[in-house]
């Protein structure tokens, strides 16, 4: 799976053929959990450690909360509908 065009991409599933893309909702929170982080990190741990350091924690966290992904569908295909006899 290539996921080389970004955050907006949508595509397709290989075995269902299902228009699928990330959930926008998942990345707010994550986002807002990345915010908390670094304002806890500015304010219990970054004065006792070396910048350095602190930017190594910063990335590492982000770069872990970026592989946190959803995805969802798309648009929702519609299913045909059977006929209890």
């Amino acid at each position: 799976m290539n996921l080389s065009p970004g955050i907006w991409a949508r595509w397709f599933c290989e075995s269902c053929g299902s228009l699928l893309r990330f959930d926008l909702s998942r990345r707010y929170l994550l986002a807002a959990l990345a915010g908390v982080g670094i304002i806890v990190l500015q304010f219990w741990v970054f004065p006792y450690v070396p910048l350095w350091v602190s930017t190594i924690l910063v990335f590492a966290g982000l770069a872990a909360i970026m592989r946190v992904e959803r995805i969802v569908l798309a648009e929702s295909v519609a299913m045909p509908v059977l006929e209890k006899r």
